[in-house]
């Protein structure tokens, strides 16, 4: 897609409302981007995004909710405006410590929300109410999973057709693919083969175009 085509795919999302923009600090140091939308005083909705988006994957969300309600988004660890980790910084301990540090510096003590990820976001929420149960109860009071999975993700996902007596092979190759090179920047040489493959992976391919873009 060329850059005066990208623009004008932008140009047909929403516009988004203000925000108060703040950096939150993960665990191991990382800057978390994250954004207030609406009323300081409204009823808090966390949204999570999935893999290879940032907080403008929720652009007609954030503009239809935060007229009446507080709505926080932030871009995961290399997504978006937040930083990218050392290697080995991709883990699900990481992303459910990440999301914890969102909720501690967005939301008030004791104060609870609507918790709304989806794909990769859902796996974090999940990941956080396994690692973070004391906090569960205290923090939220409902929560949306949008197109995601509680399983292993990395065993259900089949991109060749293997036999079974395979799938361990396969898994530890996937688990080292993400470890190894989950942080390198993609050569600009394949950007634009790049991108069908990860507009399948953060959206699917029946999304409208202005979602896939």
């Amino acid at each position: 897609m060329s850059v005066r085509r990208t623009k004008r795919v932008i140009e047909r999302l929403p516009v988004l409302p203000p925000s108060r923009t703040l950096t939150v600090r993960a665990v191991d140091g990382t800057p978390l981007h994250a954004e207030v939308f609406g009323p300081p005083d409204g009823y808090p909705i966390v949204l999570t995004h999935g893999i290879t988006c940032a907080v403008r994957a929720w652009a007609y969300q954030i503009a239809d909710l935060a007229a009446d309600h507080r709505v926080i988004a932030f871009d995961h660890r290399g997504h978006g405006r937040s930083g990218v980790p050392r290697r080995g910084g991709f883990t699900l301990k990481l992303l459910a410590a990440d999301l914890n540090s969102v909720l501690e510096a967005t939301l008030a003590p004791h104060e609870r929300a609507v918790l709304a990820g989806h794909s990769m976001g859902g796996i974090a929420i999940a990941a956080w109410s396994a690692r973070y149960r004391h906090k569960v109860t205290r923090r939220v009071d409902a929560v949306a999973l949008i197109n995601t999975t509680t399983g292993n993700l990395v065993r259900e996902v089949k991109l060749l057709s293997l036999p079974a007596i395979f799938s361990p092979a396969q898994v530890i190759a996937g688990r080292g693919l993400i470890n190894g090179f989950g942080a390198l920047p993609i050569p600009n040489a394949a950007l634009i083969a790049s991108r069908s493959l990860v507009a399948m992976l953060a959206v699917g391919r029946g999304a409208d175009r202005v979602q896939r873009h």
